[in-house]
């Protein structure tokens, strides 16, 4: 049985709140991969990194992340959109070893939201797509992930009761 939850949004914030509320619900702990990835490169952040290195090894790095946080148990990692590209090559580790939940909005509006965070320029290369793009995206996370929430226009509540349905849907839970 799957005892681990990976958290895809193309909101960090939305991904933390919902994560942690389902950290009280079902009694875990939250992992942030951003943070797990500042962590192995601290003094350098994200934005160092991404300057330094590529938007390339830092998704690389990414990936490894996932790989070895599912060696952990009762887990749920956050993690962003961008990670489509990294989980690529992962998800039959993820799919192992995770249940999988992608949290999406319309492609328009995560553009939006997106374009409104002024990131870095080396950020954007990171983070910043086009709706195009994040259609792209979000069709490959749909396709390989266990659970699909669109969470356009729901309150945070709202959101957190349908992840919670979807999950308990994969373990025939009523």
């Amino acid at each position: 049985m799957k005892q681990n939850i990976l958290l895809v949004c193309y909101d960090n914030d939305i991904s933390k709140k919902v994560a942690d509320k389902l950290a009280d619900f079902f009694s875990m702990r939250v992992l942030n991969a951003y943070e797990l990835f500042e962590f192995d490169f601290a003094p350098r952040n994200l934005s160092q990194m991404v300057s330094e290195r590529g938007a390339d090894y830092v998704k690389n790095e990414f990936a490894k992340i996932v790989k070895y946080s599912s060696d952990y148990e009762n887990v749920i990692l956050v993690a962003d959109i961008s990670m489509a590209d990294t989980c690529k090559d992962s998800f039959n580790k993820i799919n192992s070893d995770y249940v999988s939940v992608f949290l999406h909005d319309t492609p328009e509006a995560e553009e939006s939201f997106l374009r409104k965070k002024n990131l870095s320029p080396e950020l954007n290369k990171l983070f910043l797509y086009s709706a195009e793009e994040l259609k792209v995206k979000q069709q490959v996370l749909q396709q390989n992930t266990d659970c699909s929430v669109c969470i356009s226009g729901l309150t945070l509540m709202e959101v957190l009761f349908k992840t919670i349905a979807g999950i308990k849907s994969i373990y025939d839970m009523n």
